[in-house]
């Protein structure tokens, strides 16, 4: 979740440079929930954001096995983030795997985190 979340922000950084007050002060002044003031790549922007931020909660992260409900939600978090990355989307899908590497369920049944976030992964469709 790191490397997403430096990648993510990196894109965010980039794409968000002329936002009102900078890129990290309109992500400080837009919060955490509710709506976005700006246009559809902004509001992309601001999602994209929160997504990785909410794969990065401590809360997501007490679970006893990463196929259990709270990995998953991290998981489909992190999917929705990369969903909303646009061109740079394919490269963080396949970079994010790589990083799962051989991380798996303690149910062999259930596959691996790398097959749990594929189920995830749902595309912005453009």
């Amino acid at each position: 979740m790191e490397w997403l979340a430096h990648e993510v922000h990196g894109i965010y950084d980039r794409e968000g440079r002329d936002l009102p007050g900078g890129s990290r002060a309109f992500l400080d002044a837009a919060g955490a929930a509710g709506p976005v003031r700006g246009d559809e790549s902004t509001a992309r922007l601001i999602e994209m954001e929160r997504g990785v931020l909410r794969a990065m909660s401590s809360c997501g992260w007490f679970f006893d096995d990463i196929t259990g409900l709270e990995g998953r939600q991290v998981l489909r978090y992190a999917a929705h983030a990369i969903s909303l990355a646009g061109a740079e989307s394919a490269r963080l899908e396949a970079g994010f795997i790589a990083q799962l590497g051989d991380a798996r369920s303690n149910d062999p049944a259930a596959g691996s985190a790398a097959d749990i976030f594929r189920q995830s992964f749902q595309p912005v469709q453009p």
